[in-house]
C-alpha cells in the first residue's frame, strides 16, 4: 500500500469485521511505516487516512554497485 497525506484505498471492509475509525499499522516488508485510520468503508474496501507517520521509505530504486 502506498501511503500519502490524503486518503488511500485498502482491501478490508465490513465483511472483515472492521469498524469505522479503527486504526491499523501500515507495514511494508516488515517495517511499520505508520498508522492509518478507517474514514469510510464498504463491504470489501475501505478508505483510510494517515494518522501517524513512523518511518519514511526512499522511493528511489536501489543502485547496483
Amino acid at each position: 500500500m502506498a501511503i500519502s497525506r490524503g486518503r488511500s484505498k485498502v482491501s478490508v471492509g465490513s465483511r472483515d469485521v472492521v469498524q469505522p475509525r479503527s486504526i491499523f499499522a501500515a507495514v511494508n516488508g516488515g517495517l511499520v511505516i505508520g498508522r492509518v485510520q478507517i474514514d469510510s468503508m464498504g463491504h470489501d474496501t475501505s478508505w483510510v487516512r494517515l494518522v501517524k507517520l513512523e518511518n519514511v521509505l526512499d522511493p528511489r530504486p536501489a543502485l547496483s554497485p
